[in-house]
């Protein structure tokens, strides 16, 4: 029995073009407002004012005049912002004999693109600058010979240097979480809690956070769900099927944009820990900045003479402790 119908295109079947988009899935920062706090209005420096705390002040009354007390000095922190950017471009040409071609323009208008393919373009990019504004704020350092991380000093590089100074408490070198006991990771966190300054640890729980990279944070839950960590000041509920663990009420983060970052060899701290117990006061931890607004605008434009649209990001943005005391770290490699 022969076919009615016999196909005789002078071309394949590609198949039903979808336009909806399946984006690729990228490890998602925090945002810095929950790891730091923001500052701004600081286009390029900044003096953060410290006015230190009088010790011994009470003595005892002889006659007719009152001991004389101490005095204190208001010293400063140094807040400084770098200036980031970048500009990425778009021809339109890339989409001829596609089925993206017929989002464009005809004519004149042939080389700019519509709010559809604008929109994927500005998804993608926007995605990328917050993830890096984290990463630049995490390990950002000038002493490093790439583009990519050497733009401001950040968080890491600076508590590094505190603790040379031995501003900044470094606990415990962490070099090992996968042993038979299991019970490594909850050793890690008794000794920070134990080994922090005394200012930390009077500090009010809901002030404090313990960050660490999504590695500890794995250990950590697996064996308190295998029964291996059942006490010690450790405590697990879920929200929506999301664990949430705290030491002696403190919650416990993790920050697996940092695990990410540390797999990048080009990363100036890639070679020296894969794995960061913090535990700190938010407010320590500060970000400048001439305004939030400018980290999350894209400058999207036409250019007649390229034929090409720009996408055009520009920002101030800086990192700075304030007080040593109020954070304890521990990392390594595992």
């Amino acid at each position: 029995m022969a076919n009615v119908i016999t196909p005789n295109f002078n071309y394949t079947y590609d198949g039903i073009l979808v336009k909806e988009l399946f984006y690729e899935p990228t490890v998602k920062a925090p945002l810095l407002q929950d790891v730091f706090t923001i500052i701004q209005r600081n286009k390029s420096k900044m003096q953060l004012p410290i006015p230190n705390a009088i010790g011994k002040s009470l003595q005892a009354i002889s006659g007719c005049s009152l001991p004389t007390g101490e005095s204190v000095d208001i010293t400063n922190v140094t807040l400084e912002t770098c200036k980031f950017g970048s500009r990425f471009d778009q021809c339109a040409s890339t989409f001829w004999e596609t089925y993206l071609e017929e989002e464009l323009p005809s004519g004149l208008s042939q080389f700019e693109m519509n709010q559809y393919l604008i929109g994927i373009a500005t998804q993608i990019i926007s995605d990328a600058v917050t993830r890096n504004i984290f990463r630049h704020a995490s390990f950002g350092d000038t002493d490093s010979a790439n583009a990519y991380w050497n733009v401001c000093d950040g968080l890491f590089k600076k508590l590094i240097e505190g603790i040379a100074t031995y501003q900044v408490k470094f606990v415990d070198d962490i070099s090992t979480l996968n042993q038979t006991a299991g019970t490594r990771a909850l050793d890690y966190l008794n000794n920070i809690w134990t080994g922090a300054d005394i200012i930390l640890k009077q500090m009010p729980v809901n002030q404090k956070q313990i960050l660490v990279t999504g590695n500890f944070f794995e250990n950590l839950v697996i064996n308190y769900q295998n029964g291996a960590l059942s006490n010690g000041g450790l405590t697990l509920e879920y929200q929506q099927g999301i664990p949430r663990p705290r030491y002696n009420g403190v919650e416990i983060k993790p920050v697996y944009a940092w695990d990410e970052a540390l797999m990048d060899s080009t990363n100036p701290y890639a070679a020296d820990f894969n794995t960061v117990l913090l535990y700190t006061a938010k407010e320590n931890h500060v970000i400048g900045l001439d305004s939030s607004n400018d980290m999350q605008q894209l400058d999207i434009w036409y250019d007649k003479k390229d034929l090409k649209v720009y996408f055009d990001v520009m920002f101030n943005m800086g990192y700075q402790f304030i007080h040593g005391g109020l954070t304890a770290i521990s990392y390594g490699t595992v």
